[in-house]
Order: structure tokens, then sequence, then C-alpha cells
């Protein structure tokens, strides 16, 4: 932006969050690593449990298959509001078309993709960690931190799916 130029709107700093976390998918992976980063930090410190090794194997093996069926359950819930989305987005002079430019539902429809990906891996790694994982009394500790961060990185990127589908949904009934 020119030095000279103006924004049409001041947003707030908690606008400028939002927008940006919507933007850059890459956060949620971000904030994965920080979170299971500072949990196994926590955990070679002696403050907490290191990663999932001081949980029975059946415990595991169950919280396993919960978030194998999430993850599948909420891909499922994400193409549904792809359907939603393109719905939305499809109808010819909706407000959605009065108040997003071609970009901007480009990058809505990134968004919703975006999370596929994150579900699937956290699929994948519930099922590996499920298959090899579940079956030992302490299990490996790095494969629990890759399903640790799997999960928290598809959480963020659901709730992204969820705000966005909100929002766009608050506007179309306006």
């Amino acid at each position: 932006m020119n030095s000279n130029k103006r924004p049409v709107v001041q947003f707030s700093l908690r606008e400028r969050l939002q927008h940006n976390w919507v933007r850059h998918q890459w956060a949620d992976w971000l904030f994965a690593l920080l979170v299971v980063g500072g949990w196994l930090a926590l955990g070679r410190a002696g403050w907490l449990a290191w990663a999932l090794t001081e949980v029975p194997h059946d415990a595991r093996r169950t919280a396993y298959q919960i978030l194998a069926t999430v993850a599948a359950t909420m891909g499922g819930f994400t193409l549904t509001s792809i359907s939603i989305l393109v719905n939305l987005l499809r109808a010819p002079m909706t407000t959605v078309d009065k108040l997003l430019p071609s970009d901007d539902k480009r990058r809505v429809g990134t968004a919703f993709v975006s999370a596929l990906p994150i579900l699937f891996a956290l699929f994948v790694a519930a099922i590996v960690g499920l298959t090899t994982d579940a079956n030992l009394d302490s299990g490996y500790w790095w494969l629990q931190a890759i399903i640790v961060a799997a999960a928290v990185a598809a959480v963020a990127s659901l709730a992204r799916v969820v705000w966005i589908l909100r929002r766009l949904l608050t506007l179309s009934t306006d």
C-alpha cells in the first residue's frame, strides 16, 4: 500500500488477526507445533507427562480409534460445508456476491479445501498409532507427538471452516 493512500476501513487488531488466520492455513501447523513443542518441553522438565507414554495402552487404543473416527466424520462435514459454500457463492446477486470480491471467494474455498489434507493426516496418523503404538506399554513418544500435533492442527483448521461458514451464513441471511 502506498503511503499516500489511506485504507477505506480501519480494522481492529482482532479483525486483522481473524483475517490473517483465515488467509494463512499454515498457521494451524505452526500452532500445533508450538503446543506440542511446549508440551514436550514441559514433559522433559518433569512438569507434565512425557507425550502419552504414561497412558495405558488400552486407553491410547481407544483415543486413537476416536481420533480416526472424528477425523473421518469431520472430513464429511467439511465436504458438506463445501457443498453449502458452492450453493451460497453460485447463487446470482446474493448478499455474499455484493460483499465478497472474486479473490476472496477463492480464498474462502481454499480455506475450506485446505482442511481436508489436515483431517486426512490426522486419520492416517491415528490409524498408524492404532496399529503400532497402541499395542505397546509405553509406546513411541514421537508417534504420539505427531498424532497430537495433527489433532491440534485439525481442530484449528475445523475452527476456521466453522468460523467462515458461520460468517457466510450470517451474511447470506441478512
